[in-house]
């Protein structure tokens, strides 16, 4: 079984009144017809609070390999719905900050992921619940690995963000190699740096080289 604090990557599919809410896995995703993206196991820390508390317990019984089919009660996924979290806010919110709110609508009010349940001439009735709460979620879990070395988990972080980055660990400093960017570049390059100093017990430093390449243009014959 793995400690707490043990660096792992699972896989996993979420379901709540059997449809499926969330994946890890590119089979089931592009079945669900969910984000076009390429889907990967996930790097999670046991007991650290990551996760809801259904799935956080699991893990410390389980060992690499290890597949589980587990019933998690809502007081042990996102709580039960709380009606003080259904909140009537003033269009003039909105209209101050250039957003026109319809039904449905995910946004970020005061640091809170919040979603729009209706709009009137004068208010906005605004659910800052989390979708799923007082929901039972059922998941099929499998913890695919754990990871024992810091490059081993400083690979799994970059694995997402930054897959084409090479990664070398010296003592406590990283090196990170780069070659191939986009525009989301910048802000996937610092998550990684903040997750790698945060997470990674001993690494007191990261150092990324960027390459850079004029492109070549090749004219075709017509």
């Amino acid at each position: 079984m793995v400690d707490k604090g043990t660096f792992v990557q699972i896989d996993y599919t979420g379901k709540t009144n059997g449809k499926v809410f969330d994946t890890t896995l590119q089979a089931v995703g592009e079945k669900e017809g969910f984000e076009k993206k390429k889907y990967s196991a996930m790097l999670v820390k046991t007991g650290a609070g990551e996760l809801i508390k259904g799935i956080d317990d699991a893990l410390l019984e389980m060992k690499e390999g290890d597949k589980k089919v587990l019933k998690i009660p809502a007081e042990k996924a996102y709580g039960q719905r709380k009606p003080e979290l259904v909140k009537l806010v003033p269009m003039k919110v909105f209209k101050k900050n250039d957003i026109k709110p319809v039904p449905g609508m995910i946004l970020n009010l005061d640091n809170m992921s919040a979603r729009i349940q209706s709009v009137s001439a004068g208010r906005v009735r605004v659910d800052f619940n989390h979708e799923l709460a007082g929901k039972d979620l059922d998941f099929d879990l499998t913890l695919t690995k754990v990871l024992k070395t810091n490059e081993e988990i400083i690979k799994a972080i970059t694995s997402r963000s930054l897959p084409e980055a090479e990664i070398k660990v010296k003592e406590n400093k990283c090196e990170i190699e780069i070659k191939t960017m986009g525009k989301e570049y910048p802000a996937r390059k610092a998550f990684v740096i903040n997750r790698i100093l945060d997470m990674v017990e001993g690494i007191k430093k990261v150092e990324v080289e960027e390459t850079y390449e004029k492109p070549t243009i090749t004219l075709e014959d017509e």
